[in-house]
């Protein structure tokens, strides 16, 4: 996800788009604090960022086509909470 606010990476969600790539990113905690332990500074939200950018581009949006798995990789031994939490 991060990749999408680096320099020279601009086209790369309509390229997707244009390519019709299912696109699977990860994050390994819905919190800010979280993801920026574990990944670095605002890497939280250059993520969000880039899930705005790839939904603009019509990834994850019914009806497109274009797919958007996100997958939630917490640390430790536990299960992430219901799915209806994160909507």
């Amino acid at each position: 996800l991060t990749v999408l606010a680096e320099p020279g990476h601009e086209d790369l969600p309509e390229f997707l788009a244009k390519h019709r790539v299912r696109v699977v990113a990860s994050l390994p905690c819905y919190s800010a604090k979280n993801v920026n332990m574990q990944r670095g500074n605002n890497v939280f939200d250059r993520s969000i960022q880039g899930l705005i950018k790839l939904n603009e581009a019509g990834f994850g949006v019914a009806g497109s086509g274009l797919y958007l798995d996100l997958v939630y990789n917490p640390l430790g031994a536990f299960l992430p909470p219901l799915r209806r939490h994160f909507r």
